[in-house]
């Protein structure tokens, strides 16, 4: 669910994440915060499962916060490789889960170090 955020804020349409009741009642706000930073805008039911609304706005640079989160960075990267003009980078302060590069791999993305 948190990995759909990033693709879904930036979307010309609204959408509705809906879970079971495990990622319902999972917070969001550490995956909204930085999306918001960037330029997203979403709107969240007391902070949990967010519904995205489109923004058309030029991304700004956000850089991930000292806590590592494998589910921000894929939040934050989807955000990025969807609605960035030219090259895009995700730089971790920490190492975590590799979820986010395994996917961006599937789709045809190179890791640069």
């Amino acid at each position: 669910m948190r990995m759909l955020v990033g693709i879904l804020a930036g979307q010309p349409f609204v959408s509705t994440l809906v879970g079971d009741a495990s990622p319902s009642r999972r917070p969001m706000k550490r995956v909204i915060e930085p999306l918001e930073q960037m330029g997203a805008r979403i709107e969240a039911t007391n902070g949990h499962a967010p519904a995205g609304r489109p923004r058309r706005r030029r991304l700004r640079p956000y850089r991930l916060p000292p806590v590592p989160s494998a589910q921000v960075k894929s939040a934050c990267a989807r955000w990025q490789d969807c609605y960035a003009n030219g090259v895009t980078s995700v730089t971790e302060p920490a190492e975590t889960r590799d979820h986010t590069e395994r996917a961006l791999a599937a789709f045809g993305a190179t890791r640069h170090s």
